[in-house]
């Protein structure tokens, strides 16, 4: 899933540069926001998680980063200011991007069960359906917590 996001972050990215208007900047800020809120859950799991602690410690970083570099092509005034704010979202995409599928997401199948990964995708999937409803929270815990939880009262 978060694979087929990035892909989807390069075509609007690619969108914006045939294209350089707000609407298809706004576009692209909108989709990487909800695209780190979404991972911001998956990075929670993963410092959880005693095999991969430490693979997300510079989530908090990246997501604010980006809220300022965001911020700041929803403000730009001129289209001067557009492009030069949008490169540095490009930049900080493909950041993003690649430490996620060259060191997180590889991590992750090593250090993993099959049934874990699966539990994460459905963790994910979740996220992103809380996210799109208005839900302002991600969830706090994964299934597996909630079952263990359940289980344990």
């Amino acid at each position: 899933m978060l694979k087929w996001e990035h892909r989807t972050l390069d075509s609007m990215l690619a969108q914006f540069d045939l294209r350089p208007e707000r609407a298809a900047a706004l576009r692209v800020c909108d989709q990487f926001a909800l695209h780190l809120r979404i991972t911001q859950w998956l990075h929670a799991e993963v410092n959880r998680t005693a095999e991969l602690h430490g693979q997300a410690d510079d989530a908090v970083e990246e997501q604010e980063a980006a809220e300022l570099v965001i911020g700041k092509v929803r403000d730009a005034g001129t289209d001067a200011a557009l492009a030069e704010h949008m490169a540095a979202v490009r930049q900080l995409v493909t950041q993003h991007v690649a430490g996620e599928e060259k060191s997180l997401f590889p991590g992750l199948v090593r250090g993993l069960t099959r049934s874990r990964l699966y539990e994460l995708g459905a963790g994910l999937q979740q996220t992103k359906e809380d996210l799109a409803a208005g839900s302002t929270d991600a969830p706090s815990r994964s299934r597996r917590q909630n079952d263990q939880a359940d289980t344990e009262e």
